[in-house]
């Protein structure tokens, strides 16, 4: 389970990640920062799949009830 402690909620995390987005499809941005914000976003997706994950198990035990 996500640890509520200094853990960013998902409309959070979706922000940060829409934000990369469209700092990734500017073309201002320079390479050495595309890669950290590429490897930035990478890890949001991953924080983000866990999140869709656990509220899967949740629904699925509030159906079982």
């Amino acid at each position: 389970m996500i640890s509520k402690k200094n853990t960013k909620n998902f409309n959070q995390l979706m922000a940060e990640l829409d934000g990369i987005i469209v700092d990734l499809q500017s073309s201002a941005i320079d390479v050495d920062k595309m890669m950290i914000k590429y490897k930035r976003a990478t890890k949001l997706i991953k924080e983000l799949k866990k999140y869709i994950s656990e509220a899967k198990i949740n629904v699925n035990k509030i159906k079982l009830d």
